[in-house]
């Protein structure tokens, strides 16, 4: 069954299952911050990323799939502004753009994984070394990594986002992860983005 929800477009792509912190200062934005907040509901909007375009002046071309997040911390700001932290939740389907009123509205569909029941735990346990290890390679040439928790999801389509939230691939292969709903699939085209990583760290390390 559709839903209507309060839509963000941005650059950057927020995935299920990842910590998502955002400055809202565009006013529209902090409308809808404040209808959130003040209201009875989950606090819930959706996150869709920015296919062509910029995130402040509308106009911008969007991903026809988006990630449902939840307000779990919110700071307001004298002059209105809010620093907002998000917890990605699942993922939903566009089925139509609404009239901004004041900020983008979308009527849209939840979409389920598939595919999952095939995926077996030694793929996941790879994919997860896989990770660590360009972590580990990344530190030791000086940059900041995240750590991986000691257990992912027991959901599988939500531990192959928790690893894209982790790894350091670009937000068009996050993109691409995001649209994916067979899991498999999905964990192939994360290895793939984490084979291109991998190349540039030997080019680095060389």
């Amino acid at each position: 069954m559709s839903t209507v929800m309060a839509m963000f477009p941005l650059s950057v792509v927020a995935l299920p299952g990842s910590v998502v912190p955002l400055h809202i200062f565009e006013d529209r934005y902090r409308q809808m911050m404040q209808t959130l907040l003040d209201g009875d509901d989950a606090m819930e909007f959706a996150i869709v990323p920015i296919v062509r375009g910029r995130e402040v002046g509308g106009g911008e071309e969007r991903a026809d799939v988006a990630t449902k997040v939840r307000i779990v911390d919110a700071r307001v700001h004298p002059d209105g502004r809010y620093d907002i932290v998000t917890v990605g939740l699942s993922r939903c389907r566009i089925r139509a753009w609404l009239p901004d009123n004041p900020h983008a509205w979308a009527e849209v569909d939840e979409v389920q994984d598939h595919g999952a029941a095939a995926l077996g735990p030694e793929r996941m346990a790879d994919a997860t070394d896989m990770v660590r290890s360009i972590l580990e390679r990344c530190a030791a040439l000086g940059e900041p990594v995240p750590e991986i928790p000691d257990e992912l999801a027991s959901d599988p389509g939500l531990a192959v986002f928790q690893l894209a939230a982790l790894a350091p691939v670009g937000d068009h292969d996050r993109a691409a992860m995001l649209s994916i709903d067979d899991v498999g699939e999905r964990l192939d085209a994360l290895v793939r983005a984490l084979g291109d990583v991998d190349a540039v760290l030997k080019f680095r390390e060389s």
